[in-house]
């Protein structure tokens, strides 16, 4: 995967520009005082049920996917199984117990937002969905929770995802014109 770290400066620029012309302001203080007081009542204001909602799309469902992939998340998250009964008396996999510690953790561990940050398209929205990333919506306007802070946004595995395919085609064609 190209990211920050192996691009090449024309992938730095297109990355940059994505950046400038997707997003807006950094809204954070709004967003969080409106998930504070939960204004349910105000129109254009996200409310506690709109994050709730945008939590549940970025949050896997144990029962949704194969045993396989259940074992994979919990051992990608270093999820301690030794309260779960994972094994039967013949040492057989308990699926059901699997799926309950995946279902425990995801009950207990909530995405922690840092900044929120208007998007500016709906599109960029869904790309950022896409890439597991949390969106909150109102219906009329797009905020992006980034789950980091303290460093630019370009450095942020989340937009080297999003645009892989525009990256590499840029990858290729700068390789072509140096050849040239």
């Amino acid at each position: 995967m190209i990211d920050y770290d192996n691009a090449n400066p024309a992938q730095h620029r297109f990355i940059e520009e994505r950046i400038e012309h997707d997003l807006g302001p950094n809204q954070t203080m709004l967003v969080e005082e409106c998930l504070e007081l939960d204004l349910r009542e105000a129109v254009g204001i996200p409310t506690r049920a709109d994050f709730d909602e945008a939590v549940e799309k970025i949050t896997p469902n144990p029962d949704d996917l194969e045993i396989e992939r259940v074992k994979d998340w919990l051992s990608d998250e270093g999820v301690c199984l030794d309260l779960y009964e994972i094994e039967d008396e013949n040492g057989n996999e308990n699926e059901d117990e699997l799926r309950q510690a995946m279902r425990d953790y995801l009950e207990e561990e909530s995405p922690e937002v840092y900044e929120w940050w208007v998007i500016n398209h709906s599109l960029v929205a869904q790309r950022l969905q896409n890439v597991g990333e949390l969106v909150l919506s109102n219906g009329n306007n797009y905020w992006w929770g980034r789950q980091t802070t303290q460093q630019r946004i370009s450095l942020d595995s989340t937009w080297w995802q999003m645009f892989q395919e525009p990256v590499a085609f840029l990858a290729d064609n700068t390789a072509r014109s140096e050849n040239a």
